[in-house]
């Protein structure tokens, strides 16, 4: 089975199809165990994707890094969250 769907891999993880790569927050609230937490430590970055007149504001971006930030310990494990910087620009 495959699937781009983060719900649909925590769906079929928490039922036991497998081993599933997923957002610690989700598998955490699932109740779900990293079975190698010392050798698995796979982060990959959070994409924004919006419309262009409200991501490029600088109150939009920098609010929302913030907030990401502000919740480190509910996103990964251990909670260190590394942010682009609150003047990084778009194309």
């Amino acid at each position: 089975m495959g699937t781009t769907n983060v719900f649909a891999q925590l769906e079929a993880t928490r039922l036991g199809a497998g081993v599933g790569v997923l957002p610690a927050f989700l598998a955490e609230r699932a109740r779900l165990r990293r079975p190698l937490p010392d050798e698995v430590d796979i982060r990959l970055p959070i994409t924004l994707a919006g419309r262009r007149e409200a991501v490029i504001h600088t109150a939009v971006r920098d609010a929302l890094h913030h907030e990401v930030a502000h919740r480190a310990d509910e996103l990964l494990p251990g909670g260190s969250v590394r942010t682009s910087g609150p003047n990084d620009r778009l194309p």
